[in-house]
C-alpha cells in the first residue's frame, strides 16, 4: 500500500468519526467543512509526495465545474463532488443532483478536450462521507469515503430507479450507494502511491 493510499484511509476513518461525534453534540457537521477539513488535512500530508489538490469550493467555482474538488497523482486524475451520509433519517441516504451529476461529467470531457493538464486523463468521481452504520463501524477507514465513477454511479440510477426527464434530484440509500461502490474506499482511486 502505497503512502498516499494510507493518508486516505486515515482521513476516511477522521470523517467517520467526526461525523459521529458532531451527532453526540446535536451538530450535523456540514458537508464542506468536512471536505475543507480533508483537503487541508491530506495536502498538508501529501503535497510532498506528489498528490496534487485543487478545490472549487474557495473559488466557488462548484457550482461551474460539478466538482468541490480535483486531484492528480501519477497518472491518475480526478474530479470529485463529495456528498455526506443523511445518518438523521431512518434510512441512511445521500440527496444526488442530477443535473451537476450531468455537469461534472461535461467539464470532465471539456477538460480532457482541452488538454489543459497534458494527455492524462480526468475522470469524474463522487465520493461519499459515511458514519453511524453500526454494522461497518469495524471498517471506517475503507467505508468513511467511498468512491464511485460518476458514469457507474449514473447509469445505475437511469437503469434502476428510472427519473422523471424533468426530475432534479434523487435520493440514494447508503446501501445502494455502497453496492455500485462495490465498497471501494477512495484510498483505491490512487493504487499503489
Amino acid at each position: 500500500m502505497g503512502q498516499i493510499q494510507n493518508i486516505l484511509y486515515a482521513q476516511s476513518a477522521w470523517t467517520w468519526d467526526i461525523m459521529q461525534s458532531s451527532t453526540q453534540i446535536g451538530e450535523m457537521i456540514r458537508e464542506d467543512a468536512i471536505t475543507s477539513v480533508n483537503l487541508t488535512v491530506i495536502n498538508s500530508q501529501a503535497s510532498q509526495i506528489g498528490l496534487t489538490i485543487l478545490s472549487n469550493q474557495g473559488a466557488h467555482l462548484e457550482r461551474e465545474t460539478g466538482a468541490d474538488w480535483m486531484w492528480m497523482a501519477g497518472n491518475y486524475r480526478w474530479l470529485v463532488q463529495a456528498k455526506r451520509l443523511d445518518i438523521v433519517q431512518k434510512v441512511p441516504k445521500y440527496l444526488i443532483d442530477l443535473e451537476q451529476m450531468s455537469g461534472l461529467l461535461q467539464y470532465a470531457v471539456t477538460l480532457n478536450n482541452s488538454k489543459a493538464y497534458g494527455d492524462e486523463q480526468f475522470v469524474a468521481a463522487y465520493v461519499f462521507y459515511n458514519s453511524m452504520i453500526e454494522r461497518l463501524a469495524h471498517n471506517k477507514a475503507v467505508v468513511g469515503c467511498i468512491a464511485v465513477k460518476t458514469d457507474v454511479l449514473q447509469n445505475y440510477i437511469i437503469e434502476n430507479r428510472k427519473p422523471r426527464r424533468d426530475q432534479k434530484d434523487i435520493t440514494l440509500a447508503f446501501d445502494e450507494v455502497n453496492y455500485v461502490a462495490q465498497g471501494r474506499s477512495w484510498a483505491e482511486m490512487f493504487p499503489g502511491l
